[in-house]
């Protein structure tokens, strides 16, 4: 498994990340998950990871449910520094495919409600990786 969320910081001065939130539907019974900040490179997901972003949570540490409202927080062992106005991307991976991740759809109803997703929720593109090692863009999906 290896995804990928951009998002542009819009703080103009830069800020610290601490921490970060997702939301797991299914987990490995054995299998780590991993989670980093990595910068982008036109817009896209690069290889350069931002120092202290990386964290690893065992799966008896990991979060699920049924409705997308139990959140795994992802603490960075020291804060991570962003610049303002630049894209990054959230990096996850494991070892595992059996790690799903709740995610807004163009179309799709909003879990628990009657009210369908009508506009992309975030500035960003999720991205998901090929046998290849390239990555595919999901333009419907964040």
């Amino acid at each position: 498994m290896a995804v990928a969320q951009t998002f542009v910081n819009n703080v103009a001065e830069g800020c610290f990340a601490t921490s970060l939130d997702l939301y797991f539907s299914e987990k490995d019974s054995t299998q780590p998950v991993n989670v980093a900040l990595i910068e982008t490179y036109r817009n896209r997901p690069g290889s350069k990871i931002l120092p202290f972003s990386v964290v690893t949570k065992a799966t008896a540490d990991v979060n699920t449910s049924t409705d997308g409202e139990t959140a795994t927080t992802f603490t960075f062992s020291s804060p991570v520094y962003l610049k303002g106005g630049q894209t990054y991307a959230i990096a996850i991976t494991s070892n595992s495919n059996k790690y799903i991740l709740y995610v807004s759809e163009l179309g799709k109803t909003v879990i628990g409600t009657t009210r369908r997703v009508s506009e992309q929720p975030a500035v960003g593109s999720l991205y998901k990786s090929q046998n290849l090692g390239g990555q595919q863009e999901s333009p419907l999906q964040d």
